[in-house]
């Protein structure tokens, strides 16, 4: 029988579990309202009302101003990112236990690169990464043909530090990629993978299991990142078989039964590389051109798929479409147009030769609507970077400008004392 005591505490726990549900699965948006405090202030706040982990190599004891209200979560991590001077890329990291996992994010927040790990990025690559023998830099992930119209990583295009009144950093300015293992959810406009980057909450994509004979975690890793987009991670000799998994799931659940079957441990984050400033004359005419240094969740060096797993363009079409299947009703058909158009170019620029295929693309960029389009992808971005951000992009393309004028009056002068 229940009596009044028992009622009572069966209420309470009740309205206990609404309260518990409401603060941590229920809210109305992110808010983040600060001035000038340590860019981990501002993290935390996200971190903790958002539920997510954001993962990065920035210094986050610089000051940061940001004032977002109410915003969507993906826009509130894109745009902390952004001031933060880098890119948001979903990850899921998977290791045998958490320890390893805590030992690679430490890796990756201080730029150290102990190797070991093995990262599928959707580009089609994967292996171990760590220093070379030599002390050299790896090579570059494929081309976009290679890897379906995503580029390569071309480091930070915020060009400017994370804070609104103070310091920023000038940085790179290029509207297309993202730093190595940072980076957007699939390349820029000119790849089909990217048409909906920073429109879409990317846990929430359905990922749709391909059962193959290699049933193994790393070709699973790998089907996950092309199908997805998300970045995969897991130690190079950890590699156990993965069977029982649903046949469609979204990624974040398929990321845990991942870990059920393959008994280890998948901690799901998002990563965000700032790119670090050249050295001084790193990137001068004619001397060789600076790399930043690989990070440990880095994509293996460049070159075509291997045999072992081959390209699927069948798999990015796929994950495209099941991008758009997210995006609310006014804009998915635009998307869907946008798609069609990208895969008639792509093929159109088939079996021309480098000379032909440039001309073509230069045509095919600089049509009216075409550059609208990028217009309007800069331009969210740029409404989502702080002023000083804005002021420092501004400045390196002034200063680009005036160094390319200068070296084009100095030609013009070698060429008239001829």
């Amino acid at each position: 029988m229940l009596t009044r005591q028992n009622a009572l505490a069966a209420l309470i726990v009740v309205i206990a579990g609404i309260i518990v549900w409401r603060v941590f699965f229920v809210h109305d948006g992110v808010t983040l309202d600060f001035d000038n405090v340590p860019a981990a202030k501002v993290v935390k706040s996200l971190e903790h009302q958002t539920g997510i982990t954001l993962v990065t190599n920035a210094d986050l004891t610089k000051p940061m101003s940001i004032h977002i209200h109410k915003a969507p979560t993906f826009e509130a991590i894109n745009t902390v990112a952004i001031r933060l001077g880098g890119d948001a890329r979903l990850a899921y990291i998977a290791a045998p236990d958490s320890r390893k996992i805590t030992e690679a994010i430490a890796s990756y927040q201080t730029s150290s690169n102990p190797g070991g790990w093995t990262a599928f990025t959707g580009f089609g690559g994967g292996g171990p990464r760590g220093q070379q023998p030599d002390g050299a830099q790896p090579g570059n992930p494929p081309s976009a043909d290679q890897a379906g119209g995503n580029r390569p990583p071309r480091g930070n295009r915020n060009g400017g530090g994370q804070n609104d009144t103070a310091g920023a950093q000038p940085g790179g300015g290029n509207p297309g990629g993202g730093g190595p293992a940072g980076g957007n959810f699939g390349g820029g406009f000119g790849g089909m993978a990217g048409l909906t980057d920073g429109m879409i909450d990317p846990r929430l994509v359905l990922w749709k299991y391909t059962v193959e004979d290699d049933t193994s975690l790393q070709s699973t890793l790998f089907q996950g990142s092309v199908k997805t987009g998300a970045l995969f991670a897991s130690p190079v000799d950890w590699n156990p078989p993965v069977n029982g998994l649903p046949s469609s799931a979204k990624v974040t659940d398929m990321a845990r039964a991942i870990a059920k079957a393959s008994k280890g441990k998948v901690e799901e984050v998002f990563l965000v590389y700032v790119r670090p400033d050249a050295p001084p004359g790193g990137d001068e005419e004619g001397g060789p051109r600076w790399r930043p240094p690989v990070t440990i969740f880095s994509p293996a060096p460049g070159g075509p798929v291997g045999p072992a797993r081959p390209f699927r363009q069948e798999w990015i079409a796929e994950r495209t479409e099941n991008q758009i299947a997210l995006l609310p009703p006014d804009q998915k058909a635009q998307v869907q147009k946008d798609m069609e158009e990208m895969r008639a170019f792509r093929e159109s620029l088939r079996g021309l030769s480098e000379d032909e295929r440039r001309a073509k693309m230069e045509e095919f960029f600089n049509r009216p609507d075409v550059q609208e389009r990028i217009d309007e992808r800069m331009s969210q971005r740029e409404s989502q970077s702080s002023p000083q951000q804005r002021e420092a992009r501004f400045r390196n393309y002034v200063q680009r400008r005036e160094a390319a004028k200068t070296a084009n009056n100095q030609g013009a002068n070698n060429q008239g004392n001829r």
